[in-house]
């Protein structure tokens, strides 16, 4: 599923059963998890695991799309792309949480790649302690 909206106010915390996928359209947004906070620009998309309680500050406003994704989807799709390396889709849970753990991953894809859907740069950076 997958929705647009155009923040002018600060969410409330909040932490949702799937994945969350932010694509920041247009401006900008500080994206808070526990006691640590990360500024996502125009064409940065930032994926937050299921479960994780956030809030979200638009500087001062921003466009956003979100997409929601089913993390039994989600390891089915890990599952699949490791299919050589796992004898069972039971191991996909495990071998993800060592591929990336607590890890919520801000993907650099700026403005012209956002249009385009193009290239772009992944890091990831640690929420919290």
């Amino acid at each position: 599923m997958a929705r647009h909206h155009v923040l002018k106010s600060a969410t409330e915390r909040t932490a949702y059963r799937e994945i969350k996928i932010v694509a920041v359209r247009s401006g900008s947004l500080r994206v808070l998890v526990d006691n640590y906070e990360t500024l996502a620009h125009t064409g940065d998309i930032t994926v937050l695991p299921a479960e994780t309680v956030f809030h979200v500050v638009p500087v001062p406003q921003a466009s956003i799309t979100c997409i929601y994704l089913d993390p039994e989807y989600a390891l089915d799709l890990v599952y699949w792309q490791y299919r050589g390396r796992l004898s069972h889709r039971a191991e996909a849970h495990v071998f993800a949480e060592r591929l990336y753990g607590d890890m919520r991953i801000i993907v650099r894809l700026g403005k012209r790649a956002l249009r385009t859907f193009g290239g772009g740069e992944a890091r990831r950076v640690r929420f919290g302690g």
